[in-house]
């Protein structure tokens, strides 16, 4: 069936079908307990996967038919309703429903631990939690590791006890950057040692997101449509709502830095990116792509503003440096590096060889973004994309929830590759079966992401050469 312009309908509310199949998934999601183990594993992965293949049935039918503003606001129905229903992930398994209301309210007030130490496989939260806990009490976060005895008075009650002993990697100083640990001190401001408040702090910022990239299609002239892609996407949806990762803080900058380009607001826009690099160092690599349009002044202007305040941070010293140990030994999913580090097994150190040809990679990426650039909101898009996919599929660590970093990018440009490559990236979880990476799993990732990369940049280049002609 066609309407009036020839473009396909169709005879059932498969949207609204689809939003509540999916609805019925992320509450499986939710009393899912994750632990270690094949079963527990696969159950995971398996509900993964029922939701990422309803989520591709919503954009194709989304996509073939006419756009409307009932679907958009469909759209975000269903993107804030998977968010809520996502923030009790992470509760025991055995918690009753009747329960769970009374639970997070004492975790919102600070009265009691009532997570498990992870959420879906996650638990780097209590690591934020734990620095703007460091920050609140004016000590240093970059130069005092979690177990620090110095650290001992912070951990007054069971709840920061629990919380200080669920850190991952508590012989190391914090790793995340000076905006980020002002995002801690916030919340710690607001509701201390609480995984609801930080939970509902992303899901806003998600949301916000959202508004960002919609008010960017529509001035684009494109269809809001898009941002299906971005609000179902599970990964999105597991790895903030419920995991609860920092990351779509540095998102919502990246999508508002977007929109402010589109508006000529170049100071804004200028800002937007410093804060982004603030919150994660990655968007960096997009520098000369965003100096370009508002210029290097203002860009290193808004840089240095935004780091000026922080700078005795980074500046610490300390022999369990968190920074040093990520850029200098942590590997995990990367396939690509991990052929590098065939290529150089014969070296001295095949790691540090492999690390410095993934960094070469990326600056010739950034070279070639940068001449590729037309200073277009669109050529931004596909000049931030090519950096950063880099960093991604070429580095020694490839964590899932690294790919939402590309996807405000991937929605205004419309590249698919990234949101496919946002389910394939959940193959890194049959790490929990046992703690150690498989090797067929990263081959098979692999060849998934080659494959799909591959079929991505021909259906680019169609597109390109489609919109050279018009």
């Amino acid at each position: 069936m066609r309407d009036s312009q020839g473009k396909a309908t169709s005879r059932w509310p498969a949207l609204p079908a689809l939003l509540v199949a999916s609805e019925a998934f992320y509450l499986l999601l939710t009393r899912l307990e994750p632990g270690n183990g094949a079963t527990d594993v696969f159950s995971f992965l398996a509900i993964m996967a029922a939701l990422f293949a309803l989520y591709g049935l919503a954009w194709h039918f989304t996509s073939k038919q006419s756009p409307a503003r009932s679907k958009v606001h469909l759209i975000f129905i269903g993107a804030l309703l998977f968010r809520l229903t996502l923030i009790p992930a992470g509760l025991p398994e055995s918690t009753p429903l009747s329960a769970i209301p009374g639970l997070l309210a004492r975790d919102l007030a600070g009265r009691e631990t009532v997570f498990d130490s992870h959420l879906l496989y996650d638990n780097d939260h209590w690591r934020y939690l734990w620095d703007g806990r460091v920050s609140a009490s004016g000590r240093n976060p970059y130069e005092l590791a979690p177990e620090d005895p110095r650290l001992d008075s912070l951990a007054t009650n069971a709840v920061w006890n629990d919380i200080r002993q669920n850190i991952n990697y508590p012989e190391l100083t914090t790793i995340y950057p000076p905006l980020a640990q002002g995002f801690f001190r916030f919340l710690h401001a607001v509701a201390p040692g609480s995984v609801v408040a930080l939970k509902l702090s992303l899901i806003v910022c998600d949301l916000a997101t959202m508004l960002f990239l919609a008010a960017t299609l529509a001035r684009l002239g494109r269809s809001q449509v898009w941002l299906l892609l971005y609000g179902w996407n599970p990964l999105v949806i597991k790895v903030f709502a419920g995991s609860g990762h920092f990351d779509g803080l540095m998102v919502l900058m990246l999508a508002a830095m977007i929109y402010a380009l589109t508006r000529g607001r170049r100071g804004v826009a200028a800002i937007c990116f410093a804060a982004a690099v603030g919150v994660k160092l990655a968007p960096i690599v997009i520098l000369p792509a965003i100096a370009r349009r508002v210029g290097w002044l203002t860009t290193s202007l808004s840089l240095a503003f935004m780091a000026l305040p922080f700078v005795p941070w980074p500046l610490a010293r300390s022999a369990s440096a968190g920074p040093q140990a990520f850029a200098t030994s942590w590997e995990f999913n990367g396939g690509a590096f991990q052929v590098l580090k065939l290529l150089f097994s014969a070296s001295s150190d095949p790691s540090q060889y492999a690390r410095a040809a993934a960094g070469t990679f990326v600056l010739l990426a950034v070279a070639y973004a940068t001449w590729k650039d037309r200073l277009t909101i669109d050529s931004l898009s596909t000049a931030a994309l090519i950096p950063l996919g880099t960093i991604l599929l070429t580095g020694p660590v490839l964590m899932p929830w690294y790919v939402t970093w590309t996807l405000p990018f991937a929605v205004v440009s419309g590249r698919m590759f990234w949101f496919q490559l946002s389910a394939i990236v959940n193959l890194a979880f049959f790490v929990m079966i046992d703690g150690s990476e498989k090797p067929a799993v990263l081959l098979a990732e692999l060849l998934a992401v080659g494959l799909f990369l591959l079929l991505g940049v021909s259906r680019a280049d169609k597109q390109d050469r489609a919109s050279s002609q018009e």
